[in-house]
């Protein structure tokens, strides 16, 4: 269970969705979990985290993408990702 997530000032003040700074939120929780730079964890755990849709997540993700805050890789359906911040 997750029971806290650090989001930078300079995140929460930026013009991101409040979509997208929660799941980067989300994201930082799962890549200090794995210990690296990356985590992998499929849509449906980050609905899940955020209690978000899974199309809403995978639309702040897109949007993270976009503005170079993450890298995903290549996504399977069904599958696990892996992300890296």
């Amino acid at each position: 269970m997750i029971t806290s997530a650090i989001i930078p000032v300079w995140l929460l003040t930026s013009r991101l969705s409040p979509e997208a700074k929660l799941c980067y939120g989300i994201l930082k929780v799962h890549i200090g979990k794995s210990g690296g730079s990356g985590c992998d964890v499929a849509l449906s755990t980050l609905a899940k985290n955020t209690g978000l849709t899974c199309y809403k997540v995978g639309r702040a993700i897109a949007e993270l993408r976009r503005h170079e805050l993450i890298s995903p890789a290549i996504q399977k359906p069904g599958m696990y990702s892996r992300y890296s911040i």
